[in-house]
């Protein structure tokens, strides 16, 4: 087996769950519906975490 592009798959593996989980919680962030697989105090912190001013500040700056 060639452990080079072994690491190279998981890198892009990695790469592209990333990019997919990101856009599924800006998704989740954006309904404000909170969906089964985000549990109780992680829901919370989360909200406690979009909240802070610097999280609007650059929020509303990737916006525009």
């Amino acid at each position: 087996m060639d452990h080079g592009l072994t690491e190279a798959v998981r890198e892009g593996f990695k790469m592209l769950a990333q990019k997919r989980m990101k856009g599924i919680v800006s998704e989740v962030k954006r309904s404000g519906v909170q969906p089964l697989w985000i549990r109780g105090k992680l829901w919370d912190l989360m909200w406690v975490h979009w909240n802070t001013s610097r999280v609007v500040v650059r929020s509303e700056s990737a916006s525009q």
